[in-house]
C-alpha cells in the first residue's frame, strides 16, 4: 500500500512539473533607443506589453509630430529610461533638475490588423500631450 501511494505521488510531482514547464511566457519586447517592434507580438495570446526602457528625450522642447516629420534638426539630450524622473541626469555637465520640461518619444513598429488598441497611463502629476500616429 505504501508503495502504491509513493508511486501515485511521484507520478503527480511529475504531471506538475511537465505541465508548469510547458507554459514558458514568450520573451516581452524591449524598448531600446526609443524603438519598440511590436509586429511578432499577439496582444490576444501573448498579453499586454510594459512601455518601459529607453525613451527618446528632448530637454527644453516642447515638440510636436509635426517637428519630428519635417526632418528639423532635433537634438536628442538623452534616452531616458521610463519609468523614472529626469532628476539627476547629466545635461551638458549639470544635472537636470526637477522642475522643467521636455519631450519624451517612442517609435513602436506595429503590424495594423484593424484591431482595438489602448495605452494604460499611470497617474502623472504634470501636464502632457500624447500624440500617436501624428
Amino acid at each position: 500500500m505504501k508503495k502504491h501511494i509513493k508511486i501515485i505521488i511521484f507520478l503527480l510531482l511529475n504531471i506538475l512539473f511537465l505541465y508548469s514547464c510547458s507554459d514558458i511566457e514568450k520573451e516581452r519586447p524591449q524598448i531600446e533607443n526609443g524603438h519598440i517592434d511590436l509586429n511578432s507580438w499577439n496582444f490576444q495570446e501573448d498579453g499586454k506589453v510594459k512601455l518601459s526602457g529607453d525613451w527618446e528625450f528632448y530637454w527644453n522642447e516642447f515638440l510636436t509630430s509635426e517637428d519630428f516629420k519635417n526632418n528639423k534638426q532635433i537634438a536628442l539630450t538623452h534616452f531616458l529610461n521610463l519609468p523614472n524622473l529626469w532628476n539627476g541626469y547629466d545635461y551638458d555637465g549639470k544635472e537636470l533638475p526637477g522642475s522643467g520640461y521636455g519631450t519624451l518619444r517612442l517609435l513602436i513598429n506595429i503590424d495594423e490588423k484593424n484591431e482595438l488598441l489602448a495605452l494604460r497611463i499611470g497617474r502623472i502629476e504634470t501636464a502632457y500631450n500624447l500624440f500617436i500616429n501624428g
